[in-house]
């Protein structure tokens, strides 16, 4: 979908997908509004029972792997970090790295990503509050 991912999936109807991925995180202004427990739920709603929900988080100004860990662990979902280096020679080829969480109904689902040498499986910090429509603190993000 293209657009507000939020508004989009309201108007759609109850479909289910195996993969969604949200690609929005890598410039200087992010949608906070699609990091919420309220956006978590829209794409609940529309997700497949063994279904992956994918976010590229690369970011030079703010770490969004916690952001999200607190979502999955409020919505008692599991989640797997991903890094891809890209090196030296990447670099030179003009790729960068690249970060990506994947969340997922069932630990189980995620169990081939996690045993790729890239991936853990996110701190799950209980005590760090997920960001609502009504509460979202950039701060919490930014890589000091």
């Amino acid at each position: 979908m293209l657009g507000d991912v939020r508004v989009e999936l309201e108007r759609a109807e109850s479909g289910r997908y195996d993969v969604m991925v949200m690609d929005a995180f890598s410039s200087d202004m992010i949608p906070t509004h699609l990091l919420t427990r309220e956006a978590l739920a829209t794409y609940r709603r529309h997700l497949a029972e063994e279904g992956i929900i994918a976010f590229h988080v690369s970011n030079r100004f703010l770490d969004l792997v916690p952001i999200l860990d607190a979502l999955a662990v409020d919505a008692g979902m599991h989640a797997v970090a991903m890094t891809d280096v890209a090196g030296a020679s990447g670099e030179a080829e003009g790729r960068t790295t690249s970060i990506y969480v994947f969340l997922a109904e069932r630990r189980e689902t995620l169990d081939e990503l996690a045993s790729d040498e890239r991936a853990r499986r996110t701190d799950a910090d209980a005590t760090r509050r997920p960001w609502t429509d009504d509460r979202c603190n950039v701060l919490d993000a930014v890589r000091w």
